[in-house]
């Protein structure tokens, strides 16, 4: 069927022009009913199906040489270990250039959209967070000057959701007011990865995964991989340090 070949192509409708020119306009927009509900349901099962048989990390945030670990998420990319095995629709979605094709030429800056890879986590709903942070990144010798991530795509995929489960991301896009956006199942944030936002402590087992499309030129985004948290890992003064860092 046309949707397990192209996971993503009901953005074709799903983005109207109005969702473009709040992009465009405040930096980020939230679209609901992006994915549909049997479309949510089958990546819940691969999400599971990661966890359950070893395919995800302990999330952590990187600072040069270091690492501070987010409690009670977990996540993982298609190129981890077996990771495409267990995430046949996921694997799909990488190649699915839709969301490339509806905004390029349409948003100031992002003329040059070519690609994207995936980022997938659950929160076990035991409070796992994340505090205030953008998603930009630069780096010269890997792109050259300038920010690697052209822009972030957020899908949620929490059926039944309800304001005590929490897990709200919150955008501080100034000099607007921040808004607190609910992981609902289907909706889809776009935010340019300079905006500031955070994940609010979750109290049920949440699932989103994120799309941090590049230009072209760029084979993945400037977000520190499962190579890197390796071998972090492998130091044990590193280690020590972030979970010191994480206690405080």
């Amino acid at each position: 069927p046309p949707l397990l070949h192209r996971p993503l192509r009901g953005l074709d409708a799903a983005i109207s022009d109005a969702h473009v020119a709040a992009l465009r306009d405040r930096g980020y927009v939230v679209i609901d009913e992006a994915l549909p509900l049997a479309l949510c349901a089958r990546l819940r099962a691969e999400m599971d199906a990661l966890e359950s048989n070893g395919q995800m990390w302990n999330s952590q945030s990187y600072a040069g040489d270091g690492a501070a670990p987010h409690r009670h998420i977990h996540e993982t990319q298609l190129d981890y270990k077996q990771a495409r095995k267990y995430a046949p629709t996921f694997s799909r979605m990488e190649a699915d250039p839709t969301l490339e094709a509806r905004l390029r030429g349409a948003v100031p800056g992002l003329d040059g959209l070519a690609g994207h890879h995936v980022r997938i986590q659950i929160n076990s709903g035991r409070g796992g967070c994340y505090t205030m942070h953008t998603d930009a990144g630069s780096g010269a010798g890997q792109l050259g000057d300038g920010q690697l991530l052209a822009l972030t795509a957020l899908f949620y995929l929490n059926e039944n959701w309800v304001p005590a489960d929490g897990g709200e991301l919150r955008v501080f896009p100034y000099p607007q007011p921040a808004e607190a956006i609910a992981p609902v199942a289907g909706r889809l944030v776009l935010f340019e990865p300079r905006v500031v936002h955070e994940v609010l402590p979750s109290w049920a087992r949440r699932y989103c995964f994120t799309l941090w499309c590049h230009a072209g030129g760029a084979q993945c985004s400037a977000q520190v991989d499962h190579v890197t948290h390796d071998a972090i890992c492998a130091l044990p003064c590193l280690a020590d340090a972030a979970v010191i860092a994480e206690a405080w």
